[in-house]
């Protein structure tokens, strides 16, 4: 092919530019991007409650390459998505502390780069726990009777939940489920000699507290064939059957002449029997 020779420089670039343009020009198949891949957020998300007062959030972040991952909250529907977290991007969890008892909260992420972020994530829907009860406590104990005490501290449960296990190596057994507001559980009829253990818990609908401490209660019965015999004219003799099998010692009272009052005399040690 021939060029005039007084074809100008510039019309010869134009003409470079057209055919390379015409050569970069192919099938869709070729391979070729024709814009910026979009950006994922991070998967496997998940919530759940620690507590009454705090969540935990987990999470994958995605395949390409991020510059942090941005957590978002709100409330319910009517409630703007507010950011609470930006956090690097070798992070995959997150506590949320300081939440209110009994609460629903809602979370998303969003994956971000420099230049853009990605679309949120689902959101994730949790609730808070009741608190669970405080200072479990025996408050009556004798040979077939056992009496807990708690102090409720929860504002929003709807009852309570008290399990029981005869001994340390059997399954806890639900025993009652208590309105809210409840401070107490008593049990008669039980079997003497027996350590049963007790636990209680705040629940609000499906929701439930964690567990309160355990406590042990052993049903002891009182000695029977109680007698008593003067002995001198200042001194009486006393001698009991023992009848249990976990007593730490006795206390022995004595009722006033005058005042009609039972006072402690003696305490004596587990063996003593008279």
């Amino acid at each position: 092919m021939k060029f005039d020779k007084n074809i100008k420089l510039s019309n010869l670039l134009v003409l470079a530019l057209f055919l390379t343009m015409l050569s970069g020009c192919g099938d869709a198949d070729d391979g070729a991007v024709t814009g910026p891949v979009e950006l994922q957020p991070p998967s496997d998300f998940t919530a759940f409650a620690l507590s009454d007062s705090m969540i935990s959030l987990t999470w994958k972040l995605p395949g390409e390459a991020v510059r942090s991952v941005a957590i978002e909250k709100n409330y319910d529907d009517n409630t703007p998505w507010a950011k609470i977290a930006e956090l690097s991007p070798d992070s995959s969890s997150y506590i949320d502390a300081g939440l209110l008892e009994g609460h629903v909260y809602r979370y998303r992420l969003l994956s971000l780069r420099t230049d853009r972020s990605s679309e949120p994530s689902t959101p994730t829907v949790v609730e808070t726990l009741p608190k669970p009860p405080a200072y479990l406590r025996i408050a009556e104990l004798s040979g077939d009777l056992v009496t807990i005490e708690w102090i409720d501290d929860s504002d929003v449960e709807s009852g309570y939940v008290v399990e029981r296990k005869r001994g340390f190596n059997n399954e806890y057994r639900q025993r009652a489920l208590l309105p809210l507001n409840s401070t107490s559980y008593k049990e008669t009829e039980l079997t003497e000699n027996i350590r049963y253990i007790y636990r209680v818990k705040a629940v609000k609908g499906n929701n439930s507290s964690h567990w309160s401490r355990d406590i042990t209660a052993t049903t002891i019965p009182a000695p029977i064939a109680l007698y008593a015999e003067a002995r001198s004219d200042s001194s009486i003799y006393i001698r009991w059957v023992d009848q249990s099998l976990f007593e730490t010692g006795y206390e022995m009272e004595r009722l006033g002449a005058e005042d009609d009052i039972w006072e402690v005399i003696d305490v004596l040690r587990p063996e003593r029997h008279d």
